[in-house]
């Protein structure tokens, strides 16, 4: 004997099926009708530029710029951001704060998590194109203390006092 409610279920499920499918069948024609009136829009478009520069060659509009081909060139991968940051020898709170942007957004970078912004990809290679006076001049602008390197750091000896010699009062 089957289960009622087993049944009962399937049959639900059955039915509401062939109700949203009636529901969205004509949606699905509508959004397809109006793909193809899109395409159409373009081409006339498209035309009518062509005849617009025909008549008027001398007010042609402007393609492209050359920050928005530069911005397509820029290439940052977490291990390119990574890169940039070991060259300049800073940390990433330091980084961080020569870019203007939060210790936190470094970690995302370049742990890949998130990606830079347009201003700060642009600010990242900027830092990338810097040499050694430059970068110099833009920490020191920025206020970041670069980290000593590990030739420079002079160990200091500690100095060893001479514990005074425990005397036990004699009683």
């Amino acid at each position: 004997m089957p289960n009622v409610q087993q049944v009962f279920n399937e049959e639900c499920h059955r039915i509401s099926r062939k109700e949203v499918k009636a529901g969205v069948a004509p949606l699905s024609k509508t959004i397809s009708d109006l793909r193809k009136q899109v395409v159409e829009l373009r081409r006339l478009l498209k035309d009518a530029l062509k005849r617009l520069d025909k008549v008027c060659p001398a007010e042609k509009v402007p393609e492209k710029t050359e920050d928005a081909d530069a911005d397509k060139k820029l290439r940052l991968t977490p291990a390119r951001i990574q890169k940039v940051r070991e060259k300049t020898g800073l940390t990433k709170p330091q980084f961080a704060k020569l870019l203007g942007v939060n210790y936190i957004s470094i970690v995302n970078w370049e742990s890949g998590k998130s990606k830079p912004r347009v201003e700060q990809q642009k600010k990242i290679a900027e830092v990338r194109g810097y040499g050694k006076r430059a970068l110099k001049a833009a920490m020191t602008a920025k206020g970041v203390v670069p980290k000593e390197s590990k030739a420079k750091v002079e160990k200091k000896p500690a100095a060893k006092t001479a514990a005074p010699a425990s005397a036990a009062p004699e009683k």
